[in-house]
């Protein structure tokens, strides 16, 4: 990647795209832009792609690359198990107008904004994200689905999603007493501990059993001894995660809190992404 030239003007028009299909950001807008996120992409007829991005002293630049970054993040979300419904969704998609509780919700956007600014020097301490509200459709799968987008885009990350409940029964299922059955649960396991950097979505959903504990023990071990870097969500306080100390311990030794209001507002997060698909029927 090679830098072209500092930022000076965008001479363009608010109601333009670019050659990926988002919108245009003019000189004027460029505060609305996140860190460390592509914008103004245009595909050059060599085949190169020039985008501009915006560093933490909030100076734009614009760079070209010879090959569009935009293919490494679909290649790195294709893998990553992100539930689709978040591709390309940025921090900036989370909406703390939706909330009664608002104050909390801008903290929570604050947070994870700070954590992907900051994530190459808590990366090198291991430290991950625990991402708590008791209710459900609070927002914090869209939260960590954000913050694993700007991470895949901005650092190139290898993430592995996993639901929680779906991960416990998949290993507790691979394993018997054949062979087959059991170089499946390793590979699955062994999958889970190599990734950059895991999310482990909606800990404490479903039976908090002696095995579950267990596992999540060895692989919160694990995964802790190589400083990789892991984030949770809950619906459930630290206090009522039914596991042993020992692992409650090592999530809280490498976990920075996040906290969303107690509220479902899934319904509005849907709406308010789709309405651009909306309009299109109303047109």
């Amino acid at each position: 990647m090679n830098l072209a030239k500092s930022h000076t003007t965008l001479l363009t028009s608010n109601t333009w795209q670019d050659d990926v299909g988002q919108p245009w950001y003019n000189y004027d807008q460029q505060d609305q832009i996140p860190v460390g996120v592509r914008f103004n992409v245009r595909k050059l007829p060599d085949g190169r792609v020039s985008y501009w991005l915006k560093n933490e002293q909030g100076i734009t630049n614009e760079y070209v690359e010879m090959k569009d970054s935009g293919c490494i993040y679909n290649l790195n979300f294709e893998s990553s198990g992100v539930p689709a419904f978040f591709k390309g969704k940025a921090i900036s998609s989370f909406d703390p107008l939706l909330y009664k509780e608002q104050n909390l919700a801008v903290t929570a956007v604050k947070r994870a904004k700070g954590y992907v600014k900051h994530f190459e020097a808590l990366s090198k301490d291991g430290m991950g994200l625990f991402i708590y509200s008791k209710s459900v459709g609070s927002g914090k799968t869209h939260l960590v689905s954000a913050i694993a987008n700007e991470l895949m885009a901005r650092y190139k990350k290898n993430i592995k999603f996993v639901k929680a409940v779906h991960f416990f029964s998949e290993m507790k299922r691979n394993i018997s007493a054949d062979k087959s059955d059991l170089c499946a649960r390793s590979n699955l396991f062994e999958t889970i501990l190599q990734a950059n950097l895991l999310i482990i979505d909606d800990l404490g959903a479903g039976s908090q059993s002696n095995y579950s504990s267990d596992l999540l023990y060895e692989m919160i071990s694990k995964r802790v001894q190589y400083n990789q870097v892991t984030l949770f969500t809950s619906k459930r306080s630290f206090s009522e995660l039914a596991y042993d100390n020992s692992t409650l311990n090592l999530i809280q030794q490498k976990s920075l809190s996040i906290l969303l209001p107690n509220e479902n507002v899934s319904k509005q997060i849907i709406e308010k992404s789709n309405r651009k698909h909306e309009q299109l029927l109303e047109s």
